[in-house]
């Protein structure tokens, strides 16, 4: 696949949308996958401004990073951060967030945990006094300028929070980004048979790559032109792996452990992408 500053033109007939690898322009909605290791921290960027910021990645000293590379160091505003579930790798830096930057509002998977991290969170989310809203699926978000929020899934409390997370989709225009989480493939399932719209142009794959998730049946369904690994470099899961990969084969893939901080930006008929490495 080729990195950023290679030139890459694809188009798909029915939707004349156009992807091109190079660096993206201004005045378009931007989603930064963000390289925090294993983990996931995504960053969207609207054109009038708003920020959300969908999990925080495994550590704060990771997303601190990651976000000080994207976010200037004068403006500490995030209007939203949506937790997909409460394991350590989605969250574990999401207290630092809360305290280094100014958040408007939280949005969190409904299930809970017992964990260090989680009760962390907790606790940040007391002292901080961020408002705090349980996703659910129908629930939507406008972005202004076309780019839309809409929650698809939402697991219930008592979930296992290793096969169920909270499913988003964003659009704009003829653009999509299907951001999964952790989702297993029962979960993906159950998102196949609810009838869902789950195309999207851009697939956040689920769970780091995982050989339990991204099915070919879901695969199908989503059809996607681009996907999107976020995963840690040599973990000791294996991530991504190869059956996945099979499984992705003729998509245009990324990956954070490969490429570092993955930025694709829309204006709703095409696609830019720029890499940090």
């Amino acid at each position: 696949m080729p990195v950023a500053g290679a030139a890459l033109l694809l188009a798909l007939a029915s939707a004349l949308l156009w992807l091109t690898v190079t660096a993206p322009a201004s005045g378009r909605l931007t989603v930064a996958f963000l390289d925090v290791g294993q983990g996931d921290a995504i960053l969207i960027e609207a054109l009038d401004g708003q920020r959300v910021l969908v999990d925080g990645g495994p550590s704060e000293e990771a997303i601190n990073a990651a976000l000080g590379r994207r976010l200037p160091f004068y403006d500490r505003r995030i209007d939203l951060v949506v937790l997909t579930h409460p394991q350590a790798d989605h969250l574990g830096g999401l207290p630092a967030v809360l305290r280094r930057y100014d958040v408007g509002a939280v949005l969190a998977s409904p299930a809970q945990s017992d964990s260090a991290a989680y009760r962390a969170w907790r606790d940040v989310l007391d002292e901080e006094s961020v408002p705090r809203h349980e996703a659910a699926a129908g629930q939507t978000m406008d972005l202004g300028n076309g780019a839309r929020l809409y929650v698809l899934s939402a697991p219930s409390q008592g979930s296992d929070p290793d096969v169920d997370s909270v499913v988003i989709k964003l659009t704009m225009g003829r653009a999509s980004f299907l951001l999964t989480g952790d989702i297993g493939s029962s979960r993906e399932a159950a998102l196949v048979r609810s009838g869902a719209d789950l195309r999207a142009t851009v697939y956040k794959v689920a769970h780091h790559g995982s050989a339990t998730s991204t099915t070919e049946e879901f695969v199908s369904a989503v059809d996607a032109l681009v996907d999107v690994i976020s995963v840690g470099h040599d973990n000791r899961f294996g991530h991504p792996s190869p059956e996945l990969l099979e499984r992705l084969d003729g998509d245009a893939v990324f990956r954070t452990d490969l490429q570092g901080d993955i930025v694709i930006s829309t204006d709703g008929r095409r696609l830019w992408i720029e890499t940090a490495r």
